[in-house]
């Protein structure tokens, strides 16, 4: 099949889908009783642990890619001289509410369990449930707390802080000529996103326990503070310093870098972080499963830093002034699909899951004990979701938080 050029990046949907996929398998895993501790570490194989770990946190590439589409759009808006810098900002801060109330208030009613974080050690602690999904499971209507209502960190509010972060940043160094400035700009964007990966370890380390402390005296300003910075799951450092590499490079394709350069010295970044993140690993060995998943030390940051800006190179690539139409296999386009509302679905993809988890427990208890049936049930539950996206897709994505958006900032 062939796609016509349009605005969109084809090559980015892709991926995005690509990672919601997988998003579909290893989420799954907390419904599979006693791997996921398994997976923390105590696995037979410490192979297979350590590649299931490194693969959870693959969500990173959500921010690098909303650094790379934020940019181009918004250096696109640029090269008219009478755009407005406070309407930009405006329709930001529209976006940003959406994405947060989205992500809470679908959380609340229909969010997977969840246990741990905060003044807790890892998978302990009280467990939350949301309203219909904990009514599934239990047979009771479980009172939303508090901790996963305000403070718990989520990666879709992380994405918001991280998009309103980098559109204040990028009007302040678009709206005097930004062809005058490119790279200036570019220079100042990587240095933005080196000195926050840098400096992200040592912060966290310094300011992780003063949340903690927090937490049990109960000082919300501190609590907010320090959550948006370093708290669970998905703290602003070191997720920012993504968006930043991602910003970079949008701003490398609206300024026509031709793709040569631009894939040399990306690699040479990617080489290098990976390097940085290798001697981490050898020096100071694999970081326990739960420190990985509440703060992400230096060492696992680097090394997916170097993994993640493959892909923006392939896409770069392969995207950069296409000569012809992209032909897409037809996988391609139900992956694309994916992509195109990937915030959404990663917000409400677990009540089609957890849906049919407890479907299926019913008349065989004690599959989910059983590895083994990890695979062919997220093969099943990629189908599934393929068949209600072709559905959405007829409506245009009505109720999703891309069409909110959408709506929302046509003015």
């Amino acid at each position: 099949m062939v796609i016509k050029e349009s605005p969109r990046l084809i090559g980015v949907d892709i991926f995005r889908g690509a990672l919601i996929w997988m998003l579909l398998f290893l989420h799954n895993l907390s419904s599979y009783r006693g791997d996921l501790d398994s997976l923390g570490g105590n696995m037979s194989n410490p192979i297979v642990s350590s590649i299931g770990k490194f693969l959870g946190l693959w969500g990173s590439f959500f921010f690098i890619i909303t650094g790379f589409a934020n940019t181009i759009s918004l250096y696109r808006k640029y090269e008219n001289p009478e755009v407005n810098s406070r309407k930009i900002i405006f329709k930001n801060l529209i976006k940003v509410l959406i994405l947060i109330g989205f992500d809470r208030i679908s959380g609340i009613l229909i969010g997977r369990e969840s246990r741990g974080g905060g003044i807790y050690n890892f998978n302990e602690g009280p467990i939350y449930y949301s309203i219909f999904l904990g009514w599934l499971k239990t047979g009771m209507i479980h009172t939303p707390q508090l901790f996963f209502i305000l403070y718990f960190q989520t990666a879709v509010t992380t994405l918001a802080y991280v998009l309103l972060i980098l559109t204040f940043t990028e009007v302040i160094l678009f709206k005097k000529r930004p062809k005058n400035h490119r790279y200036r700009n570019m220079f100042i964007l990587t240095s933005i996103s080196i000195f926050i990966f840098i400096i992200s370890p040592f912060v966290i380390q310094l300011l992780r326990p003063m949340w903690v402390d927090a937490l049990i005296n109960n000082n919300i300003g501190r609590i907010l503070i320090f959550g948006v910075l370093v708290g669970d799951t998905q703290s602003l450092l070191p997720y920012l310093g993504f968006g930043f590499v991602g910003a970079v490079f949008g701003l490398a394709y609206e300024m026509r870098i031709p793709r040569k350069p631009v894939v040399i010295i990306g690699s040479i970044f990617s080489l290098t972080s990976g390097l940085i993140g290798i001697i981490g690993y050898i020096i100071l060995g694999e970081p326990p499963y739960e420190f990985i998943i509440q703060t992400l030390p230096g060492r696992a940051m680097w090394l997916l830093i170097a993994i993640m800006v493959i892909p923006i190179l392939l896409i770069y690539y392969f995207e950069f002034v296409p000569k012809s139409p992209l032909k897409l296999h037809r996988l391609s386009l139900n992956i694309q699909r994916f992509g195109k509302v990937s915030l959404s679905l990663y917000v409400i993809e677990g009540v089609v899951g957890e849906s049919l988890i407890l479907l299926i427990s019913l008349i065989f208890p004690d599959w989910a004990s059983k590895m083994q049936f990890l695979a062919p049930f997220g093969i099943i539950l990629i189908i599934i979701w393929g068949y209600l996206l072709r559905w959405w897709e007829r409506v245009n994505y009505v109720g999703s938080a891309e069409w909110m958006i959408q709506k929302a900032i046509q003015f």
